[in-house]
């Protein structure tokens, strides 16, 4: 499987971030977006781990990115229907204020 997961493990992460970025750019609160990012990565993660080494590769990558969006859509509905209110707009909360803070800090060293 080293094979397969070398090349499928760099690419992935990245386009988490990308893609959590671009969610909380388009209104998505700081902390579903994560949560969802976070599952689809790791259920793709956890598909590309779990091939035997045979697979060819391109089948994995497609398996893990379809698990991985199959895995973010689950996390976004859990965030709606199963995190209390009063629970995410105290994650959202923290968040802003740290992303606030490291923004502050980026403004301030360049």
């Amino acid at each position: 499987m080293g094979r397969v997961a070398s090349k499928l493990d760099k690419g992935g992460p990245a386009l988490a971030l990308v893609g959590t970025g671009l969610d909380i750019a388009q209104g998505k609160g700081p902390g579903k977006a994560i949560l969802s990012g976070g599952v689809g990565v790791g259920a793709g993660a956890l598909l590309v781990a779990s091939a035997p080494v045979s697979a060819p590769v391109l089948l994995v990558g497609a398996g893990a990115v379809g698990v991985g969006i199959v895995g973010s859509m689950v996390a976004d509905k859990v965030w709606d229907d199963v995190v209390p209110e009063g629970a995410k707009k105290a994650i959202d909360g923290g968040l802003k204020a740290v992303g606030g803070g490291a923004r502050h800090v980026w403004n301030k060293v360049f």
